[in-house]
């Protein structure tokens, strides 16, 4: 998986790399097989808690990236009045 893979696509990746057939991996995760199979063929997407169930059927953990860094101030600061 890349830094920028979507998440969508890196449960489709670790779906089609994992040795259960997809009505066991339906069965573990809680999400109905017909689903995952609109889902793994790009027709459908995943709820954020059913995106959670499949990666947790799957052993993957999601982590947010860390936003970007603030650029440093380049125009000086206004003075106070007083």
């Amino acid at each position: 998986m890349t830094d920028t893979m979507k998440t969508s696509d890196a449960l489709r990746e670790a779906m089609m790399a994992d040795p259960r057939s997809l009505n066991q991996l339906a069965r573990d995760c809680g999400i109905d097989v017909s689903t995952l199979c609109r889902f793994s063929h790009r027709q459908r997407t995943l709820s954020q808690a059913a995106s959670d169930a499949l990666a947790a059927a799957l052993g993957l953990e999601l982590v947010a990236k860390q936003p970007a860094r603030a650029k440093k101030r380049t125009t000086k600061p206004r003075q106070k009045r007083g």
